[in-house]
């Protein structure tokens, strides 16, 4: 065979297997963005059936229409052929699927937006969250690399038409992430169950972020509540435990796990799972500090007087005492929603810093016998260490009586 035909055959030969190499490798990478779509994603069915039993047809349409959408938008972010925008998508997707893959893994929750003005301000936090979730936080780093390989490796050569297209649509990414953002937005946080995660975590955040910079804090009414001129409790003092569950500790004669509770039941006010405000104690602490209406929480959260405009109003000497104040690393020392309006209300701050986490609690309950020792009537409230992860640190090794720990 001459020289000539062997060329004629390999030329007529290579269109075909070209086109079969990429028809393989396009459906390769849709086989991966839809891996990871169901893989990162959870109850969109039941959400359905859920709208469909409840016959919401309004909300129903909206909602398959920003899925259909969310993943029109990730195939055009996967295989859009500018590359740097390409790989911009990939960075912003694969980091909300691991924000809202991670979250659900440490907490078996759906990340919220409440979710996420909770964790801004317990950011002091991360690093002993990211202690206790470790295992988490490196399934969630590896789960943001493959994302983004998946997003930003583009192994096909389009042609002149379905790159004009692709660019055309090069923005719809977006979409999701405004419809998920307005929805969030219009029922005041509330919204975004089951919405594709490769969007809802910037969505929520954008939310978030929006709400926190342009809603400054509302200013306190003043108390009008005038003090009763007779007997009263000269000493007051508040003792919030952490992590702690109301089922396991408490004043009635069931408790069994805290006989020294029970004994002392008389002398006593257990608020019990009434300041369970959420999975995280600053808000319980919110709720205790800023006497929280209930059938209000918000608004009162934002505008009631504190307990120490109360306490000063009796008559009370204000101390406060933070046992969790060793994770904090600016100069206020604040947490839990506090701020230096707040601060100045106290007589006497304390935040300890600078010893173990297994001995926070000796040193905060050594300063609550010193302020109960002054004369005059005082409000303490004390804020223990308590059970706060990572729950090995905050006992001595030798008192770990009940195994395995979390360590």
């Amino acid at each position: 065979m001459s020289s000539s035909n062997l060329r004629s055959i390999k030329t007529s030969s290579s269109p075909s297997a070209s086109k079969g190499k990429t028809l393989f490798l396009l459906g390769l990478k849709c086989v991966l963005v839809l891996a990871l779509l169901i893989f990162t994603n959870h109850g969109f069915m039941g959400r359905i059936e859920l709208l469909l039993v409840n016959h919401r047809p309004e909300t129903l349409i909206p909602y398959v229409a920003i899925w259909a959408i969310a993943v029109l938008a990730l195939l055009v972010a996967a295989f859009q052929p500018d590359r740097w925008l390409r790989w911009f998508w990939a960075a912003l997707i694969a980091l909300s699927t691991a924000i809202g893959w991670g979250y659900q893994q440490a907490s078996q929750s759906e990340l919220t937006a409440f979710d996420i003005l909770s964790l801004w301000n317990a950011r002091h936090e991360a690093g002993r969250a990211s202690e206790e979730y470790a295992h988490v936080v490196w399934l969630a780093l590896a789960l943001f690399a493959f994302a983004f390989a998946v997003f930003a490796v583009d192994p096909v050569s389009w042609g002149p038409r379905a790159r004009i297209w692709l660019r055309r649509f090069a923005w719809l990414p977006a979409v999701p992430v405004l419809a998920i953002g307005g929805i969030v937005y219009l029922k005041g946080g509330g919204g975004s169950q089951a919405m594709p995660q490769q969007f809802a975590s910037l969505a929520l955040s954008a939310v978030t972020g929006a709400r926190i910079a342009l809603n400054p804090p509302q200013p306190r009414i003043r108390v009008s509540w005038m003090p009763d001129s007779g007997k009263r409790q000269e000493k007051i003092l508040v003792l919030v435990d952490e992590s702690i569950r109301a089922d396991y500790a408490g004043t009635s004669p069931d408790h069994v796990l805290t006989p020294n509770m029970v004994a002392s039941a008389s002398q006593l006010i257990d608020y019990g799972r009434a300041i369970s405000g959420g999975n995280c104690s600053h808000y319980s602490n919110a709720i205790l500090r800023f006497m929280v209406d209930r059938d209000d929480i918000i608004h009162s959260a934002n505008t009631n007087p504190t307990v120490w405009d109360y306490a000063r109003k009796a008559g009370y000497r204000t101390v406060f005492i933070d046992a969790q104040a060793g994770s904090i690393r600016t100069a206020s020392a604040l947490q839990n929603f506090m701020t230096l309006e707040e601060k100045a209300k106290i007589d006497s701050f304390h935040a300890i810093q600078n010893v173990e986490a297994s001995e926070a609690d000796d040193h905060l309950m050594a300063i609550v016998a010193e302020e109960l020792a002054k004369p005059g009537p005082v409000f303490i409230y004390a804020n223990k260490n308590g059970a706060h992860f990572p729950y090995d640190e905050a006992y001595d090794a030798s008192a770990a009586v009940f195994h395995p720990t979390v360590g």
